[in-house]
């Protein structure tokens, strides 16, 4: 690509065009910066020079539009504008950034995360509550209390109910109404020109996650498979930003605790026509 225009010296034999380091993401984000040097008095801004659709018409002098696959696709644009002023040379340097999607836009790039959780989750939904309410309670579903000391039960199975002055020892449980389960949130991210139609798709639903999840992270998708019950997940909304000419758009998925999304609630099936 040349960055070299017919009107690169503008100002005698100063160069007005400089091109800034261009970087491309591995989503194929493309970002980039070119200064424009203009002498003109430090307290006298062009305001045109400050505008965004100027800095569209400093990146075709500078070549950005060369970054464009073809003619429906629209190249980076102009999406800030930056003043500074240098006094030595009696010089304003004007800085625009651009952004877009790089050269090739036939193939879609896309980054894979897998976040790590720790979320809270009542009590009564743990898989061992059974157990634990045979040793330390009753308890109390209605007001969501444990016994406030240690119960015949507990003592009969050797817990310590008394100390040796006779008082009563607290119930370990007592105040616990939720607990810690570990989970995840499966992630993709990706430079696109626009929102595809099937976005919103199974948004709310029970949902395989999508793009090479179980190829990018097959040791995690073969563990819960064999090792951590019933959990499915749910496919969440998407988040969309706008990058200059570009949309950069990251689907998420989220691991279910230990019994799975409730599939009456959360199924397909069950959301038929009450989704985007």
């Amino acid at each position: 690509m040349g960055f070299i225009s017919a009107t690169k010296n503008l100002f005698g034999t100063h160069q007005v065009y400089h091109v800034l380091p261009f970087t491309v993401d591995r989503t194929n984000l493309f970002t980039g910066k070119i200064e424009m040097h203009v002498y003109e008095a430090w307290n006298e801004p062009n305001s045109n020079y400050m505008g965004l659709s100027f800095g569209n018409s400093v990146g075709g002098n500078a070549g950005i539009t060369s970054m464009a696959a073809g003619p429906s696709v629209t190249p980076p644009m102009c999406v800030g504008v930056e003043r500074r002023y240098d006094d030595a040379s009696s010089m304003a340097i004007y800085t625009y950034t651009f952004e877009g999607i790089a050269t090739d836009h036939s193939v879609r790039y896309v980054e894979y995360e897998l976040e790590f959780t720790m979320e809270q989750a009542p009590i009564e939904g743990h898989p061992n509550f059974q157990n634990i309410n045979d040793i330390y309670g009753p308890y109390d579903s209605i007001n969501r209390l444990w016994p406030p000391f240690i119960t015949e039960k507990a003592a009969a199975v050797g817990l310590k109910a008394q100390t040796s002055s006779g008082q009563m020892i607290q119930n370990p449980m007592y105040g616990t109404t939720t607990y810690l389960i570990p989970g995840a949130i499966y992630r993709t991210t990706f430079t696109d020109p626009d929102v595809d139609k099937s976005l919103m798709d199974d948004v709310g639903a029970i949902s395989l996650p999508a793009t090479y999840y179980d190829a990018v992270f097959s040791k995690f998708s073969q563990l819960l498979s064999k090792k951590i019950g019933n959990r499915t997940w749910l496919k969440l909304a998407p988040k969309i930003r706008q990058r200059g000419s570009c949309l950069t758009i990251t689907e998420e998925w989220q691991l279910s605790g230990y019994r799975g999304w409730l599939e009456p609630v959360y199924s397909p099936d069950a959301l038929a026509g009450h989704q985007l």
